[in-house]
């Protein structure tokens, strides 16, 4: 997981960083605004922030707060780097930062507080929820903010049921905050047992390569994380990775498609995704059926790969929570041609009604489609030998 520590000293600069979180605070969102608003923590003590957004909500609750020690966790990249992005131009210290898959186990029992972003998806937020009851000492307080357009309505009702009681703080645009108090240890509900959402265990999916079927591990907030997507898997079916090819599996996942290519013969494989949860369950995944063959990355597309491969592969995102957007699948296959060898091959999984081929065209010597199902493409890209 990614921590930051932030240490804040009453003196004359907090009116400067005022006035910074102040400009910070017009781009935050409904449920972001509520959290900010609400969640008010004694100072001295570790406060955690759950769900970075896109930044501001870390420097408004260090500053605000003047917590002892603030650690944010998320997993997504970005929001991390927007995280630190702001606590900087706060005039706050940032300390090193590691890689997130839960709040620190040096926290448990301890923290006061804890602010929460309810994510999309409900077995994440179960797990996130979990590891906020585990942090809290007897007394503290988690607010849990969210719209309910995206799902905080159940979530709250989780939290409720962990808790023993949450109560609703206030509701606006369409969007709550609830506040719940950790009491002492009781009975938890049965979900908190389930694989994925207790801390340190996994969930498992097996999937059907030619050499025989093979167990992954994953977690909650990864793309179909309990399941192989019938699009990864067509594009599993048209793979043909030649033995000492050097491969690079693009918003990797778990790592279904890297992991394949690497026990079909390829020399290196390198997978990359901007999730921490995904480059977690990637990275358990290669270390357990392909050790020493891989290298995974927690990257922002194409911005940490380097070097040039035989084949790119890619079930690229097409939606940011319900809004359908094009925007990284565009980037993939723009930046991709760039980092093939002469007579690479670039392959892109997507829905059939969504059309890439002419992007493609304007990038790759050649464009093929391999299959189509009636339901989803695989198209490829060739870079022209030279």
């Amino acid at each position: 997981m990614r921590s930051v520590s932030v240490r804040v000293c009453n003196n004359d600069d907090d009116r400067v960083t005022v006035s910074l979180i102040s400009t910070m605070l017009e781009k935050v969102n409904a449920p972001e605004a509520l959290l900010i608003e609400h969640a008010l923590f004694p100072t001295g003590v570790p406060v955690a922030l759950i769900g970075a957004g896109h930044g501001a909500i870390a420097a408004a609750l260090a500053a605000r707060c003047a917590p002892e020690m603030l650690v944010v966790a998320d997993s997504d990249l970005l929001a991390l780097r927007r995280a630190a992005v702001a606590l900087r131009a706060a005039g706050l210290p940032v300390a090193a930062e590691d890689q997130y898959l839960s709040l620190p186990a040096a926290i448990a029992g301890r923290c006061a507080g804890v602010a929460m972003l309810a994510p999309p998806q409900r077995d994440l937020a179960r797990r996130r929820l979990l590891e906020a009851y585990t942090a809290l000492h007897v007394g503290g307080m988690m607010f849990l903010a969210g719209a309910k357009a995206e799902g905080v309505e159940p979530i709250a009702a989780d939290g409720a049921a962990l808790f023993g009681s949450m109560q609703l703080l206030a509701y606006r645009k369409g969007c709550r905050v609830s506040v719940a108090t950790r009491g002492a240890d009781g009975p938890l509900p049965s979900w908190a047992a389930e694989p994925g959402i207790w801390p340190g265990s996994w969930c498992t999916l097996t999937i059907d390569l030619p050499g025989g079927p093979v167990e992954l591990r994953s977690l909650p907030g990864i793309f179909s994380y309990d399941r192989l997507d019938p699009g990864t898997s067509l594009l599993l079916s048209q793979l043909a990775v030649q033995p000492g090819e050097r491969v690079l599996d693009l918003g990797c996942g778990h790592g279904a498609l890297g992991l394949a290519a690497a026990l079909a013969g390829a020399a290196h494989v390198t997978l990359s995704d901007i999730s921490l949860l995904a480059v977690a369950a990637a990275s358990e995944n290669v270390a357990r059926l392909a050790p020493g063959r891989c290298t995974v990355l927690a990257a922002d597309g194409l911005a940490a790969v380097q070097g040039q491969y035989d084949l790119i592969v890619t079930n690229p995102p097409f939606h940011t929570g319900k809004a359908v957007g094009y925007d990284v699948a565009h980037t993939f296959i723009v930046e991709a041609a760039s980092h093939l060898a002469p007579g690479g091959r670039f392959l892109l999984v997507t829905n059939r009604f969504i059309a890439y081929e002419q992007l493609m065209a304007a990038h790759y010597g050649q464009v093929t489609m391999l299959a189509d199902n009636g339901k989803y493409r695989v198209w490829m890209g060739t870079k022209h030998l030279p």
